[in-house]
């Protein structure tokens, strides 16, 4: 989880917007909160309960807006070069033939 927030941050030092697929409880936007400043998020999983928990956690510590989608990332639309850093770090393993992948990336 480390190195995956590093890179973020090396890459995109001035972070506005982030999408995190797969976000579970937040931890990963989290870590990148504190490596950063704060910043709008859109934070997608399948659980409900997991997207609503990952929203409380990182309201506590982030003023900017949290928005929360319930749904499969492969499926849903999502803005073209809306994002200055995209975390997929427990998602990308359920990918499970070439349309997956291409279709995800």
């Amino acid at each position: 989880m480390e190195l995956i927030i590093q890179a973020a941050f090396l890459c995109s030092k001035n972070i506005r917007r982030v999408l995190d697929i797969g976000c579970g409880a937040g931890n990963n936007t989290l870590k990148l909160l504190h490596a950063t400043h704060p910043f709008d998020c859109d934070l997608i999983d399948l659980s409900l309960p997991m997207l609503e928990r990952a929203q409380a956690r990182i309201a506590a510590v982030n003023p900017r807006e949290i928005k929360i989608v319930q749904g499969d990332f492969r499926t849903l639309e999502l803005p073209e070069q809306g994002y200055d850093v995209i975390l997929a770090a427990a998602v990308l393993h359920h990918l499970r033939n070439d349309q997956d992948w291409e279709t995800t990336f």
